[in-house]
């Protein structure tokens, strides 16, 4: 309150007590007069409520407008989107439909999407033009994310990449929590937040079931770089370790050209960070990228001070201008982005890790833990849905929110 309206109040104080303090008589209306002339103006000033009571008293009823004027604190939310796909095989006719075991995934994300106003975008198209060549290994993985990406990157100020099998556990998080929590520890550089398989502090390498990338320069000169990839580094191709019509083989799948992409992004942005041509280069026998001992992690070891860690401690030691962010192991207290648990895991890493989880990749829905399945409920009294409609069209939304 002002010195003024402080001037005000005392002043009004005084003249309750004035005025309580007579006794009736001759002089009351005289004392009732003057008390007003002194408190019409404060209650004016004010924007008061003034009511008088039968011995004489005031009470003062004052309104919000009383208050000091508060200036808004509130930053500008970020618009992020919640990114996901299933595009069928085009080498199979008919063309085969999503498992419906994966729709308790989908409803997963389009009611957290819904919660934390996200758009929620499910591509099923094929994502490539006529300018990518024709490589049989596209159909392999999920290359389509490449171009669902970089079509709709500039859109957002983050997209949040995430594998049909992952959920999000804890649905009452939301992502720009962990956007807050590397600019209270002065990591103000991120681009791109990854997950974690392996915890080793010099293991880099990992599952790209899900991503969170920033829609900046360095973002989009990784998704460049990735773009690259697919279209074929070398005369043929990138890595290029399968033959037409060979058994699936993830060294020709996306994963190896978010690395890669990566190596190239920092090589271009932190020059003096990294030796010369710290990236695969290609073998001028084969005609692909020389495999470098894959998976490629001498690379990521070889840039200065890459420390892993997203949380607490952890987030503390990370330099203030590294790019990428490493999940931490999930706690009861933070959580790192996810936890894998459809290879390597181990039943007692997963029994003390589980529960402080952000989000989990996980393919069988039978296997989610009973508060996620608790809240599909909840998600679906919302109206969050995904099947197939009559005519065979996938159909995705929430509320009064239609996906697809």
């Amino acid at each position: 309150m002002g010195q003024q309206q402080q001037q005000h109040t005392s002043s009004n104080k005084q003249t309750s007590r004035a005025i309580g303090s007579q006794k009736p008589g001759g002089g009351h209306l005289l004392h009732i007069f003057l008390a007003v002339l002194l408190v019409v103006p404060v209650a004016y000033n004010n924007l008061s409520i003034l009511k008088y009571l039968s011995d004489g008293r005031t009470t003062n009823y004052a309104d919000d407008r009383n208050e000091p004027t508060r200036k808004t604190t509130t930053r500008a939310k970020p618009k992020i989107a919640v990114m996901s796909s299933f595009v069928p095989n085009r080498n199979v006719n008919p063309p085969p439909r999503l498992n419906g075991d994966y729709f308790d995934h989908i409803i997963n994300k389009a009611c957290y999407s819904y919660i934390w106003g996200y758009d929620f975008i499910f591509n099923t198209t094929y994502g490539f033009d006529d300018t990518y060549p024709k490589w049989h290994w596209l159909d392999f993985g999920a290359w389509n994310k490449v171009p669902h990406l970089k079509s709709r990157i500039r859109d957002y100020d983050w997209i949040f990449y995430t594998d049909t099998d992952f959920i999000i556990q804890d649905i009452m998080r939301p992502l720009e929590s962990f956007v807050n929590e590397w600019e209270l520890y002065g990591k103000k550089s991120v681009q791109l937040f990854l997950p974690t398989d392996r915890y080793g502090p010099t293991e880099f390498l990992f599952s790209n079931f899900a991503f969170l990338i920033r829609n900046s320069n360095f973002g989009h000169s990784i998704l460049n770089y990735w773009d690259d990839f697919v279209r074929g580094i070398c005369k043929n191709g990138s890595l290029n370790e399968t033959k037409d019509g060979e058994k699936y083989n993830w060294y020709v799948a996306d994963q190896p050209g978010l690395w890669y992409a990566m190596m190239r992004a920092y090589q271009d942005y932190f020059p003096d960070h990294v030796p010369e041509n710290n990236y695969p280069l290609c073998n001028e026998t084969t005609g692909s990228l020389d495999k470098h001992t894959p998976p490629w992690n001498d690379f990521f070891k070889a840039m200065a001070n890459l420390t892993k860690g997203s949380t607490g401690r952890e987030l503390d030691r990370v330099p203030n201008d590294q790019p990428y962010i490493y999940s931490s192991a999930p706690n009861e207290l933070r959580s790192g982005m996810a936890l894998q648990l459809n290879w390597g895991t181990r039943e007692d890493f997963v029994a003390k890790h589980i529960g402080g989880a952000f989000a989990l990749h996980i393919k069988h829905a039978k296997k989610f833990p009973p508060g996620v399945v608790a809240e599909l409920d909840y998600c679906r009294n919302l109206g969050c849905y995904a099947h197939y409609d009559e005519l065979g069209e996938l159909k995705i939304g929430c509320g009064d929110h239609i996906y697809l």
